[in-house]
């Protein structure tokens, strides 16, 4: 769970977090939010970090993103498919 106060992610911070299924950010943080435990910044214009353990093998790209930060998606043990919808 990360607090209402956070104003950066540094990209490395997740990384080392194998057992990681979800984060949770404060509702009211101004600069991230999580939706079904994925980590996106507030506006929804970029996937942030995917959790590495988050059991689901496929995630579909919503459709407002316009940048994924370069270690969102690494060491992800489940993932087997990415949809991207144009």
């Amino acid at each position: 769970n990360l607090p209402k106060s956070l104003e950066y992610v540094e990209e490395s911070l997740f990384l080392n977090l194998k057992n990681l299924k979800e984060i949770n950010i404060h509702p009211d943080n101004l600069y991230y939010q999580s939706i079904n435990g994925v980590l996106y910044s507030k506006d929804f214009k970029e996937l942030i970090t995917y959790p590495q353990a988050k059991d689901d093998n496929e995630f579909i790209f919503p459709k407002d993103i316009l940048e994924i930060r370069a270690k969102a998606f690494c060491h992800q043990k489940y993932l087997k498919k990415i949809i991207l919808k144009i």
